[in-house]
């Protein structure tokens, strides 16, 4: 994205505009400096410096904007940066990939996103440990789990649930990388909802996605999840009133994604 429009023509220009004309403003400088080979060495050595400082920029800002996506379910947005990252990277792949089925699981394109967590999974078991790696884990289950109830796979899902994010250990990992902002939380929830009323529990759904609503920590497309399956079970009880409430809400949260189609 370069001055708020998207293509490859602007990713370019945002990427290269700047060094581009830094170099040649150096070399201008170089070319009329009244100053010796020494003097001119100088000078390249300033330029590589301040390029330096250019990609440290860059890096910080493409993170930055991928947090924000990913926070607000653009996924144009993150598939965007995922494409332009993403080739020709040999290290920090799992948070891309991650991002991509995540982006693929706010679309509703399941078969994408059943692919992309498999894949981000691997990059993250090879590159992350401890509770990051576990966090990666559990969000990744989560998209398997959605992709798994929309598509009828309710057995598959359970299993994935079961085998990912039922243990204890995930719930208190929760709390321990809630500091880096990651709403585990709401995301099991979620996911535990999905699953009961995939299987016909309306009640422990309902009681699961009212977790999720109640939890502040909990995203915006988190959110717009819970109450997009809050307005179903509102449905299937003769509530009208209640699920329109729930779809206000889908479209406020999470206008772009499949939940409010």
């Amino acid at each position: 994205m370069f001055a708020g429009k998207r293509g490859r023509q602007w990713t370019m220009l945002a990427r290269w505009l700047v060094p581009a004309m830094m170099l040649l403003a150096y070399v201008f400088m170089a070319a009329t400096a009244e100053t010796d080979t020494s003097g001119q060495a100088w000078m390249g050595l300033g330029f590589v410096f301040v390029m330096v400082l250019w990609w440290i920029f860059r890096l910080t800002t493409s993170s930055a904007a991928l947090a924000r996506a990913v926070g607000v379910g653009d996924a144009d947005r993150m598939l965007e940066i995922v494409r332009r990252e993403l080739p020709g990277r040999t290290r920090g792949r799992a948070k891309l990939l991650a991002a991509r089925a995540f982006a693929y699981e706010v679309r509703g394109a399941w078969a994408d996103t059943l692919t992309s967590a498999d894949e981000a999974r691997a990059a993250a078991d090879a590159e992350l440990v401890g509770p990051l790696l576990g966090t990666y884990r559990a969000k990744l289950a989560a998209a398997r789990v959605a992709a798994l109830v929309e598509t009828k796979r309710v057995g598959e899902a359970r299993a994935a649930y079961d085998a990912e994010l039922a243990p204890a250990d995930i719930a208190h990992g929760g709390a321990l990388v809630q500091r880096q902002r990651i709403e585990l939380a709401g995301v099991v929830h979620l996911a535990a909802g999905r699953v009961a009323l995939a299987e016909g529990d309306a009640a422990a759904a309902m009681a699961e996605l009212q977790r999720v609503l109640d939890d502040v920590r909990a995203g915006a497309f988190q959110r717009a999840g819970a109450h997009y399956y809050a307005a179903r079970i509102c449905d299937a009880r003769g509530d009208s009133a209640g699920a329109a409430s729930h779809r206000t809400e889908v479209g406020q949260l999470a206008p772009a994604s499949w939940l409010a189609r």
